[in-house]
């Protein structure tokens, strides 16, 4: 279990920053992460309960679906920020609540 906080701790900030770097498109900068990454992730789920396996598989692709799960899940946190530009503050208070 250490060892997937540890994989988080490597892939949140690193695809966070690719996510922020991706050039804009029509359909904008965070989409195109949460297109991909959300049928990789539930492909990866499924395989996480497939019975008959090692324990170094299940690691592996526990390891691999919470890559894809970043990848979704950390552009989607930053949608509100970004879309919100133009709220005051004080409402942006939503994203802490949202993350909770």
């Amino acid at each position: 279990m250490l060892a997937r906080q540890l994989w988080d701790a490597i892939t949140d900030p690193f695809l966070g920053m690719l996510s922020d770097r991706t050039p804009g498109q029509s359909i904008g900068r965070r989409a195109p992460w949460i297109a991909v990454g959300a049928p990789l992730a539930a492909l990866l789920w499924a395989f996480v309960w497939s019975s008959g396996h090692s324990v170094w598989y299940y690691h592996l692709t526990i390891n691999i679906f919470a890559l894809f799960l970043t990848a979704v899940v950390v552009p989607y946190l930053s949608l509100l920020p970004a879309v919100a530009a133009h709220i005051p503050r004080k409402f942006l208070g939503v994203t802490a609540i949202q993350q909770v």
